[in-house]
């Protein structure tokens, strides 16, 4: 196992949460994150930029790509898939915040199979954005932000995303960094949100 433990030999070395420069937070060229991932023994490697939303009046997020943005990211992962095929199995996704607004629009970009997997964002509930959940700091705002949480997990499910490992998991990889779920969760009360996500992974099947 050339000095590997058993368990590095055997681990299987995945990353379904990966940027780009287009969500204005991210750093390098997107084959440059490839590149990285085969030399680092990735066998898969995710691209889940945060969603563009096809906003009606304009307005201009500081944390997403941009919808004219989206035709580009999503040729540039495709190239990237097949030119590196035989080295590592590239994903196409997107980070997206629950919106009720928008659903409609995400749920046509996954049963057209534009994109194969999403990953819950739970930094906003608002679409104009004009609260940041990861500012939240008294009972109040996290109960919000724990309900808003939910639902978006439960959205989830009405997508009949089917391929993801816990429901839990996916809200966990997209929260606010510094407010924990369980967490802010508890503040709802821990039997009724647990018994909400339990009836969810029901629903998954």
């Amino acid at each position: 196992m050339s000095g590997k433990t058993f368990k590095e030999a055997s681990t299987i070395r995945t990353n379904f949460h990966s940027h780009t420069t287009r969500c204005q937070h991210a750093t390098g060229a997107d084959e440059d994150y490839v590149l990285a991932a085969i030399a680092a023994g990735y066998s898969h490697l995710g691209f889940s930029d945060h969603s563009p939303f096809p906003y009606e009046d304009g307005f201009v997020s500081g944390m997403r790509m941009r919808i004219d943005q989206y035709q580009d990211y999503l040729g540039s992962v495709r190239e990237l898939r097949e030119r590196y095929q035989d080295q590592i199995s590239i994903h196409l996704g997107v980070e997206a915040e629950y919106y009720e607004r928008y659903q409609g629009w995400l749920a046509g970009q996954l049963s057209s199979g534009t994109l194969e997997y999403l990953i819950l964002g739970s930094h906003y509930d608002l679409p104009e954005e004009s609260f940041y959940f990861g500012e939240a700091n008294t009972p109040a705002l996290l109960r919000r932000y724990a309900e808003h949480t939910i639902r978006g997990m439960e959205s989830a499910l009405d997508l009949k995303l089917r391929k993801f490992v816990s429901v839990l998991y996916v809200a966990e990889m997209g929260r606010p960094q510094g407010i924990p779920l369980f967490d802010s969760i508890v503040l709802l009360g821990r039997e009724r949100a647990l018994q909400r996500i339990r009836t969810a992974r029901l629903r998954v099947g």
